[in-house]
Formats: C-alpha cells, sequence, structure tokens
C-alpha cells in the first residue's frame, strides 16, 4: 500500500506555502471565495505563504474580464497574495496559460518513462466499450488497448506512431494497479484504491493540457506544503498523489474543505448568481461582513465569538475546527452580519459607501468612474471617483437610518427622501390625522411656527409642535403624522424631530407648503 508523508503545520523546520487557482470562467463562485479565505488564514496564521495561480488552461471556457474581477474582489475583501511574477510584477499571480512549456517539459518525461501513454482511440470506440462495461455492472474504464502499443513502442518491437500519423490522440497516464491512503487535514486518514480506476486524461486532442498535470507540476515547482480545497476533490486527490509518485515527487498534505449549500440543503450552484463574490460586493454586502460570513462556512472560532476582523480570524483559524458536515449558505445571518458591521462605521465612512448607490438611483448629481459600468459596479471596483465626499445634510441622514440599513443597496430607499422631496400620496396623508381643508390648515400652521424657530434643532422643534397640537385641538399623534408624511412620503422613519432638522429649515417649509397646497388637501 502506497504511503505519503503528513507534515503538520506545527512540525519543525515547516514553512507553510499554499495556493489557491480559481479558473476565470464567470463571476468568482462563494465557494472560491471561502476555499481562498481558508487558505489566507492558514497561511497568516503560521506566517506561510499564501500564492494565487490563474487555472486558465481550458481558454475555451474563459470570459473575458473574469480574471481581472476576481483579483478586484479578492483585493477588496483583504485576501491579497505574496508572489507571482508572470503578470504584474512580484503583486501579480502565476498565469498557467503561459507556463505551457514548461508542463510540456514534465508531460515528455512521462511519456518517455511510461507513465504515460497516447491514446488514439476515438469516441466511436470507446462509448459502446463503457456501455458493455456498466451492462455487465463493471465499473467504466478505458481498456488500455494503446498502453499495450506505447510499451511495444518503448520496448523497440513497433515503429513510434506507424499506424497512427496525424491521427489526433490525447495522452492518458497509466494508473497503479494497487490501493493506497494518505491523512487529510479534515477528513482524517482516507483509504484509496485505483486498481479499478480509469486512466485519467491529460492532455486534449488538440494538444491543450487538462488541469491535472498543470496542477500537480506547480505544487512541486513552487513547493507548495498544503493543499486545501473543497471536497469535491475528494475523488481527484488520488489520482494527484500517482502524478507525483509518477514523476518521482513526494505530495503535499491535502485538506478538503465541506461542500457549501443552500437553504434547500443542496449543493450551492456554480449558476446560482445569488452566490457569486461580485454579485454580493455589487448588492451592498461590506467586504469585512463578507470575511467575517465566509469565515463561518464550515468553521467555528474556539470560544464561540461570531463577529471577527480580518486579522482577529487569522489569530484564531485552527483548521482542526474546520467541520466536514455541509456548510449552510445562511443570508439571513448574512444580513445579520452586515448590519453589525453597517452600524460600527462612522456615518461619513458609512456615507462615502453608500454615495454610489445613491447616484446609481438618480438621488445624487455625478459620474461614475467607468461610464460603461453602473455606479454600483464601480463602487464593488473600489473605483469610485475620489472627489465623491459626501455632505454634512447626508451623514446626518446616514447617521439617522444606520440601524436599519441591512445592505448599501438598500441606501436610496431610506435615504431617497432626505435628498429628494417625495411623491405625495393623498390618501396616506389624510390616513390618521384631520380630513381636508382641516389637515391643509394644520399642516400651514405647522409651516407658519417652523419658520419662526429660533433654531432648527430636534429639541426646539418637538416643543413647538406638541405645543402647537394644543393649541389647535389635536392630538401630537394627529400632527405628528401629517408632518412626517408631507415631509418623508412614508409611514416609518427615523425620529421625526431627528429628521426635521437633518433636513433643515428651507426643505421642511417647502414640503409642507406643498402638502398643504395639494388638491385634494387644500379643498
Amino acid at each position: 500500500m502506497a504511503e505519503h508523508r503528513s507534515i503538520t503545520p506545527d512540525s519543525p523546520g515547516t514553512s507553510i506555502r499554499v495556493r489557491m487557482a480559481p479558473s476565470p470562467t464567470g463571476d468568482a463562485h462563494i465557494g472560491t471565495a471561502r476555499t481562498t479565505l481558508f487558505n489566507y488564514l492558514f497561511a497568516r496564521h503560521y506566517g506561510g505563504a499564501f500564492i494565487l495561480r490563474l487555472d486558465d488552461t481550458d481558454r475555451r471556457r474563459e470570459k473575458p474580464g473574469a480574471a481581472d474581477a476576481l483579483y478586484r474582489d479578492l483585493r477588496r475583501l483583504g485576501l491579497d497574495w505574496d508572489e507571482g511574477p508572470d503578470i504584474g510584477g512580484p503583486s501579480g499571480p502565476y498565469v498557467q496559460s503561459v507556463r505551457t512549456s514548461i508542463y510540456g517539459e514534465y508531460l515528455d518525461r512521462l511519456l518517455a518513462s511510461g507513465p504515460a501513454y497516447r491514446c488514439y482511440c476515438e469516441s466511436a470506440r470507446l462509448a459502446p466499450l463503457k456501455a458493455d462495461q456498466v451492462a455487465r455492472g463493471e465499473p467504466p474504464r478505458y481498456d488500455r488497448r494503446c498502453l499495450a502499443r506505447a510499451e511495444r513502442e518503448r520496448a523497440g518491437r513497433e515503429r513510434a506512431g506507424l499506424d497512427h500519423a496525424g491521427t489526433p490522440y490525447v495522452v492518458r497516464l497509466c494508473l497503479p494497479a494497487e490501493s493506497g491512503a494518505y491523512h487529510d487535514l479534515v477528513y482524517g486518514d482516507r483509504r484509496y484504491d485505483l486498481r479499478h480506476a480509469d486512466d485519467p486524461i491529460l492532455t486534449r486532442s488538440d494538444g491543450s493540457l487538462l488541469y491535472d498535470l498543470a496542477s500537480v507540476v506547480d505544487d512541486h515547482l513552487m513547493a507548495i506544503t498544503h493543499v486545501l480545497r473543497g471536497d469535491g476533490w475528494l475523488s481527484t486527490t488520488p489520482i494527484h498523489i500517482a502524478l507525483f509518485h509518477a514523476l518521482g515527487w513526494e505530495p503535499p498534505v491535502f485538506g478538503h474543505l465541506p461542500q457549501i449549500v443552500g437553504q434547500d440543503r443542496r449543493k450551492l450552484a456554480k449558476r446560482d448568481g445569488s452566490a457569486a463574490l461580485g454579485g454580493l460586493l455589487r448588492a451592498g454586502y461590506l467586504p469585512e461582513a463578507l470575511v467575517n460570513f465566509l469565515a463561518l462556512l464550515g468553521w467555528s472560532p474556539p470560544d464561540g465569538d461570531e463577529v471577527l476582523t480580518l486579522s482577529e480570524l487569522v489569530a484564531r483559524f485552527d483548521l482542526r475546527r474546520v467541520q466536514r458536515s455541509p456548510a449552510l449558505f445562511d443570508t439571513t445571518k448574512l444580513d445579520w452580519l452586515n448590519g453589525v458591521y453597517t452600524r460600527r462605521l462612522a456615518p461619513a465612512d458609512l456615507a462615502t459607501r453608500c454615495l454610489p448607490y445613491l447616484r446609481t438611483a438618480g438621488l445624487l448629481d455625478g459620474t461614475s468612474a467607468n461610464p460603461d459600468v453602473s455606479h454600483a459596479e464601480n463602487a464593488a471596483a473600489g473605483d469610485v471617483d475620489a472627489p465623491d465626499v459626501p455632505d454634512v445634510r447626508l451623514e446626518r441622514a446616514v447617521a439617522l437610518s444606520q440601524d436599519r440599513l441591512r445592505r448599501l443597496d438598500e441606501a436610496p430607499d431610506l435615504l431617497g427622501f432626505f435628498l429628494r422631496a417625495p411623491d405625495l400620496d393623498r390618501e396616506l396623508l389624510l390616513e390618521r390625522g384631520p380630513a381636508a381643508p382641516e389637515a391643509a390648515a394644520l399642516l400651514a400652521a405647522a409651516r407658519a411656527a417652523l419658520t419662526e424657530a429660533a433654531d432648527f434643532t430636534a429639541p426646539t422643534l418637538e416643543t413647538m409642535l406638541r405645543e402647537l397640537a394644543a393649541t389647535h385641538g389635536y392630538s401630537t399623534s394627529q400632527l405628528f403624522w401629517l408632518v412626517r408624511v408631507a415631509v418623508t412620503g412614508r409611514r416609518a422613519a427615523p425620529p421625526l424631530f431627528d429628521v426635521l432638522a437633518a433636513l433643515g429649515r428651507e426643505n421642511v417649509l417647502a414640503r409642507l407648503d406643498r402638502a398643504a397646497e395639494a388638491p385634494g388637501v387644500a379643498s
């Protein structure tokens, strides 16, 4: 039985090196973001290196702009990487598509030494072969017809390419007929049996490489000590171990993270747009809250404290606390965490973060940093124009609404009436106050009283309106309702007198005038 080492982070002389190797095939999935975070936390906790490596070996599936979006979003989360000379200098990631000559060298070595062989069999032969195996209750796998030919060629009993000149082929790895074992940092001791496994394909018929060989070669050349990835790779790990051994290398230590499931307990699919990292950032989730939420997807802190900054997560992260059971993507918890972080922000900071969403809704003047991208997307990209500084009125409005704001994309609805006079709803205005035209008269009286206010502060305005209600024989609830709806256009809003003070005298008086003079109210 094949065995391989199991270095632990605490082993003497161990220098931790981990990597993340996403594919640029679209918006990064939340699972990709979680795995990236766990690699980052693991490396930083032990003072190791975190490497980003772009798996773009399948150029047919690559989506333009996906790589740049991934880099941008990871940096917004604070998950910067340590090295990668292929693009962008020392701060750029490794890119596999520019390293193909390196992989070709090791592919040639495998072909020359025997573990790899060229397979010329077409689908017309393979499909009925595997169908027949399934019908007999056998595991479907290649019958190694071309392996025998390759062995004859290597032994000199047959001329290379004699019958297949110009014929497309794939390269397969001849898996050893053995069982083995390795220690998984999450799943513990794992055993596997390759005796009935299908020989994996290393290159496509067009000569391009599949992920497996490129990944193994890079992991060795980059001295990766630990591979932390999703548990969807569990079935592939024995093949990667076999590849390491075929090349004469020691495999790294593996750790497989639990899958993420939705509310229906099904695996969160990549096509689920609500689980895309970029989409969550554009929706107005704070990067700080997303990092905290991602860390709790399959891991729990030792002290039970669930609100943790990135630096606190680095200090407390321990792979032994990663669970094997699926992690629930709970949007209710994400909203709660986002609210916690939103309330922690200074109003000026929160107002600045809200600006792009308010502009997108047409509530503020200004243009986005990129005219071809929405303001919200520019906000998520961190590309908002530098002069975007909120004024004092907006800061006051944010301070009043901060406890009710769950996501930044809710800012237009919550703050809109501070920035633009709302449409007047006559039925709502008259719902609890006096009927027309008494309502118009009472609004006019409120307007006259507030005009004379010595200062436009909440305590002064409250005193004046309470006295006004008593003078005119109305309850404070009736008067306050009229003023609230006239000024905000809604049933519920932050404390009325704080809202009036934040809006300022000129805006409040104009809105009271408009309501008092509205058709159906004035007569």
